[in-house]
């Protein structure tokens, strides 16, 4: 991919608020080696996924969820769920769900990574 090329794509991934078009991105800049677009479209794409307002705490704790599923998903070769903490936050709210993490005396491999 030529520096244009490059340049257009990173112009293209910062406008872009489709989610799957970003996952496309991801997987072909990473087959091409093109390394900083794959990072690119993959930090906009786990960006633009949580529904709640940016900058928020919520905001933030579903981007992180977002992100850890998708690393798991690219290194298991399947897609995974953090199905705990996603239902912990459901029914106890996000805030709760951090304040139990902080305050637990056991952390889990899954917090520790």
């Amino acid at each position: 991919m030529g520096h244009d090329d490059e340049s257009r794509m990173l112009a293209f991934v910062a406008s872009c608020d489709d989610p799957e078009k970003l996952r496309t991105i991801i997987k072909n800049a990473r087959e091409r080696g093109a390394h900083d677009l794959a990072d690119a479209a993959f930090r906009k794409r786990v960006s633009i996924l949580p529904s709640e307002k940016s900058g928020t705490v919520e905001h933030d704790f579903w981007r992180t969820v977002y992100t850890f599923e998708a690393v798991l998903t690219e290194e298991n070769g399947k897609t995974k769920r953090l199905s705990r903490p996603r239902r912990k936050a459901k029914r106890d709210g996000v805030r709760k769900t951090l304040i139990d993490w902080a305050l637990s005396s056991k952390a889990t491999d899954g917090f520790n990574m």
